[in-house]
């Protein structure tokens, strides 16, 4: 009778495979992810069937290029999934339709920012070269599988870039991501006041705090 440690014990049990689990990544860089954006923003941009969005790229089904697609999109925060509805934004609707260059530049970086990973590659290495071996780094630390740290290191190259962060002498560049910014002139009863207030607009609950400051300061 062989023992469990022998040869022959070994081949009798099922060898089981193992698979490394990789961090969240964009499998795809910002400007193929606003490109699917603006296939969403075709159909209305709001609660998109998936089937609808499938049919537009030409598939019956949902494929490894579609994962990629949609994960990347969302990693960037372009899109919100409800079930197998796709809606844009806030970010992506300025990002396709925005009011000037300094609005689209400055949200281009903050998108870029937008993925964990890609924040803790780029506070890492700014002001720096990349590194040729960037896809080796992110195998040993940063917990990528080794089976998609090279798509991961061009798809972040390819971002970096379009973001216009990355240039011809490879040096990633600090990035200065403040919002445009508008002064709106307030007529009071005893003279004028000013309030600063982001040129893209502001939500409603901002609205809303603006609100409480001024009651506190009447106050």
């Amino acid at each position: 009778m062989e023992r469990p440690g022998t040869e022959k014990g070994r081949k009798g049990k099922k060898m089981r495979r193992t698979f490394q689990k990789s961090r969240p990544y964009p499998p795809i860089g910002i400007e193929e992810a606003l490109k699917f954006a603006e296939i969403i923003d075709k159909f209305g941009g709001q609660n998109v069937p998936e089937t609808i969005l499938l049919k537009a790229l030409g598939l019956n089904t949902k494929t490894k290029s579609f994962w990629a697609k949609t994960t990347g999109v969302k990693q960037f925060d372009l899109i919100a999934v409800d079930g197998k509805t796709y809606t844009l934004t806030e970010r992506a609707k300025v990002l396709l339709r925005p009011k000037s260059e300094s609005e689209k530049k400055n949200l281009l970086r903050e998108t870029f920012l937008a993925p964990k990973l890609y924040k803790g590659i780029y506070e890492r290495f700014k002001g720096k070269p990349i590194p040729d071996t960037l896809s080796n780094i992110l195998y040993h630390d940063y917990s990528m599988n080794k089976n998609v740290s090279n798509d991961a290191a061009g798809a972040f190259i390819e971002s970096a870039k379009f973001a216009g962060l990355l240039g011809h002498d490879n040096v990633l560049k600090e990035s200065d991501t403040k919002s445009p910014t508008i002064t709106v002139p307030i007529k009071l009863s005893k003279g004028m006041a000013s309030i600063i207030l982001p040129e893209i607009g502001i939500t409603q609950k901002d609205s809303e705090r603006l609100q409480r400051l001024i009651d506190i300061y009447v106050l």
